[in-house]
């Protein structure tokens, strides 16, 4: 019974749970820094990238394995994070749901249209509707997620707990 209850504490104090190095992009607001730790996904823009690129993170050292491929911590130029709090997750369900519902609303009502032989078949001030409900669903797209250029406002820096 002694021998397993030391079995225990030497795991809990001597076997680290999870890893003591991660990616850390400093920022300012509530949340100083959001880290980054390895198996967790990043979408990063590169240096030799004009387009964002979701990977999962291998490992993080001198240089960071990203999905089979190495960068330094100065070749990634852009990060986007996506939302984690309840405002941004509303945002991005009603970006997905307001262009659908707008596409709905032209097609019954030139469905409607059609079965009642008027003319036009989608009146302006329905077209006016359907447009502010896709540039709805647009900008509520563009405030689900953060876009943060690496640079001097935005540092990324590899943090090594170990030491």
């Amino acid at each position: 019974m002694l021998q397993r209850i030391l079995t225990i504490i030497f795991l809990l104090v001597y076997v680290p749970v999870f890893s003591q190095k991660f990616l850390g992009l400093d920022k300012g607001g509530r949340i100083k820094r959001i880290r980054f730790y390895e198996g967790d996904q990043l979408t990063y823009k590169t240096v030799h990238t004009k387009h964002f690129i979701t990977g999962t993170i291998e490992n993080i050292g001198d240089s960071i394995r990203i999905s089979g491929k190495n960068f330094g911590v100065d070749e990634i130029t852009s990060i986007k994070v996506y939302p984690n709090s309840t405002l941004e997750i509303l945002f991005l369900s009603g970006a997905i749901n307001l262009p659908a519902a707008a596409a709905l609303f032209v097609v019954s009502e030139a469905v409607s249209s059609q079965l009642r032989h008027d003319y036009p078949l989608v009146e302006t001030k329905h077209l006016k509707l359907t447009a502010g409900l896709v540039l709805g669903g647009l900008l509520m797209y563009r405030l689900s997620y953060h876009n943060f250029k690496v640079g001097k406002r935005h540092p990324l820096r590899v943090y090594n707990l170990d030491n």
